[in-house]
C-alpha cells in the first residue's frame, strides 16, 4: 500500500470489518490520522487537459518519454514543473517501450562453410601463426 488513498481504503476496511478504532487501524496501516481525514483535491480542468495532452503525446509518439513530453509541453506554452510532469506521466500509466536488442540478420549463404573448389578460392588468415613468422633476427 503505497499511496495514501489505498491506505485510506485499508483503514476503512479495518474499521468496518473488524470494528477497530480509526486510531488503531491507522497505526496498523502506518498512516497518520490527519492524512486519513483529509481528502485529496479534485482534479481541475487544466489538469484534465494536461493529462489528455500527455496521453495524446504518448499515443502519437510512442518512443517519447516524460522528459521529451515535458519539453514539448513547455514549448507549447504550458507552465508546468518537471516533477509534476513526471508524476502525471506515471499516474496515467504511460511508459516508453523497452529497448530491445536488434537481432543480427544472418544471410542464408553466410552460415555455409565454403570448401575450396580450386586453388586460392577460400582464404583465411591465422593472425597468431602469422605473427610468429614476423620475428626479426
Amino acid at each position: 500500500m503505497i499511496t495514501p488513498e489505498r491506505r485510506r481504503r485499508a483503514v476503512a476496511v479495518l474499521t468496518e470489518r473488524f470494528g477497530v478504532s480509526e486510531r488503531r487501524a491507522c497505526s496498523v496501516v502506518g498512516q497518520h490520522r490527519s492524512t486519513q481525514r483529509s481528502c485529496g483535491r479534485p482534479p481541475t480542468d487544466t489538469e484534465a487537459k494536461l493529462r489528455r495532452r500527455l496521453r495524446q503525446l504518448a499515443t502519437t509518439h510512442p518512443r517519447m518519454g516524460w522528459k521529451t513530453a515535458h519539453s514539448v509541453l513547455r514549448r507549447e506554452g504550458w507552465t508546468i514543473n518537471r516533477k509534476r510532469t513526471q508524476r502525471l506521466w506515471r499516474q496515467e500509466g504511460l511508459r516508453r517501450p523497452q529497448n530491445c536488442r536488434k537481432r543480427r540478420r544472418i544471410r542464408p549463404d553466410s552460415a555455409v562453410r565454403h570448401r575450396a573448389e580450386y586453388p586460392n578460392h577460400v582464404w583465411a588468415i591465422d593472425f597468431v601463426r602469422h605473427e610468429a613468422f614476423l620475428t626479426v633476427r
